[in-house]
C-alpha cells in the first residue's frame, strides 16, 4: 500500500458528526479525516471509531480504526489473514498465548505493517497515543461470531470494568513481565 502525502483513496462512510452515509467510489482519506475518527473515538465510551470501507460480501474487508488512550482491546484472532498497517500514531501490537500469556509484545508506529497468516494468533492492541490503523481482514465477513474467536478469561469489551485504562494496564503489565521473564531466563542461560 501507498501512502503520499498522507493522503490514500478509498470507499469511506462519510465522516460528520456520525459515520452515517454511503459513498460509492474513491475517497480521500486526509489528515482532516484521520483527526476526525480520533476526536469520534475520544468522544465514545470504547475509545474507538471504526469506519467501514467494504461491505459483508466483498472478498476483502477493510477499516480504518482510530484507537484512543483508555481503549481495551480483548485479545483476539481471526480464522483468515488479517493486515494492520498503523497510519498514526504509537502502540504496542501484543500476540497471547492460549493460556493468556504475552508472547511477543510490538511496539508500532506510524508506517508499520503486521500480517498475521491463518490461523492468526491472539493478539490485542494498546495505544500510547491517538492511532488510526488500517486493518484488511479475507472476507467475506458473514458474522463476528463465526470469525472472531475471544481469549478466555478476559472481560468483554463493553463490560463497564473492561475499558478504561483498567483493561489496557492489564495488557501491558503482562507483557512487561513476560518480556522481563524473558530478559532473565536469556541471562541466566548464558551465564
Amino acid at each position: 500500500m501507498s501512502i503520499d502525502g498522507n493522503l490514500f483513496t478509498c470507499r469511506i462512510a462519510s465522516i460528520e458528526s456520525k459515520i452515517e452515509k454511503w459513498h460509492r467510489g474513491p475517497t480521500i482519506i486526509d489528515t482532516i479525516t484521520l483527526s476526525s475518527l480520533i476526536g469520534l473515538a475520544d468522544g465514545s465510551i470504547r475509545k474507538r471509531r471504526h469506519a467501514v470501507l467494504s461491505s459483508p460480501g466483498d472478498p476483502v474487508q477493510r477499516l480504518v480504526c482510530a484507537i484512543v488512550p483508555g481503549s481495551y482491546s480483548r485479545p483476539h484472532r481471526f480464522a483468515v489473514q488479517q493486515s494492520i498497517a498503523v497510519l498514526r500514531g504509537d502502540a504496542w501490537f501484543i500476540t497471547w498465548n492460549t493460556s493468556g500469556e504475552p508472547l511477543r509484545p510490538r511496539r508500532l508506529f506510524a508506517g508499520d505493517v503486521v500480517d498475521l497468516l491463518a490461523p492468526a494468533p491472539f493478539h490485542s492492541i494498546v495505544v500510547n497515543e491517538p492511532t488510526v490503523i488500517l486493518e484488511t481482514l479475507v472476507g467475506p465477513y458473514p458474522t463476528p461470531d463465526t470469525r472472531r474467536e475471544n481469549l478466555d478469561g478476559w472481560p468483554e469489551e463493553l463490560d463497564a470494568g473492561a475499558c478504561g485504562p483498567q483493561g489496557a494496564l492489564h495488557a501491558i503489565s503482562l507483557a512487561v513481565r513476560s518480556l522481563r521473564a524473558a530478559a532473565d531466563a536469556e541471562a541466566a542461560r548464558r551465564t
